[in-house]
């Protein structure tokens, strides 16, 4: 078996060179998904099997007021970070448009604990998240004047929501869904 460590959307390899692709917790990190997915089958063989994870979509409800504010302050229309496969649904549509044949998806029910972590650190987090990912890049699309206003607008009520999640031993306490597919080629 090699390892390679490159950027998948930049790699180039030939076609049906790989059995068997897996993308774990990669796949909202993507700037251009369904290409990256047309690549991967590509690059399997014949009865060749992606197999991949992602949050059911929202994976952080705070990411909805960020989502919100942008449309109603900017007019830009973003979306959650996960929401390009965001349902079991979503999967099997962008699967089946990137030519794969059989797609299935399950799910399991996830905890993810933020240590020693405030609601205000929390809802900072996820707007740092947020304003950087590849698929909305915030940072890239928003002034920083417009984005320091949208945070001003976002922190009070995302404070407030991350104040009302669970907590557990002083963390907070994220539970929420994921979602794990096969697609065959």
């Amino acid at each position: 078996m090699n390892c390679l460590a490159q950027d998948v959307e930049t790699a180039s390899f030939p076609s049906n060179t790989f059995d068997r692709i897996l993308c774990s917790n990669g796949m909202t990190y993507l700037q251009h998904p369904q290409a990256m997915l047309q690549k991967f089958h590509l690059w399997l063989r014949p009865g060749g099997k992606l197999a991949f994870n992602n949050p059911l979509v929202p994976m952080i409800p705070l990411t909805d007021i960020i989502c919100s504010l942008a449309q109603d302050e900017f007019g830009l229309k973003v979306t959650d970070a996960a929401a390009v496969y965001g349902t079991p649904e979503d999967i099997v549509a962008v699967c089946g448009a990137a030519g794969f044949k059989d797609v299935q998806v399950t799910s399991t029910a996830e905890d993810r604990e933020y240590a020693a972590t405030t609601p205000e650190q929390f809802a900072e987090n996820t707007f740092s998240m947020m304003a950087a990912f590849p698929a909305n890049p915030l940072e890239k699309l928003l002034l920083p004047e417009d984005l320091q206003q949208l945070k001003s607008a976002y922190m009070p009520e995302a404070t407030t929501m991350a104040a009302a999640m669970e907590t557990q031993k002083g963390s907070i306490l994220l539970q929420y869904t994921m979602l794990w597919a096969v697609a065959a080629i």
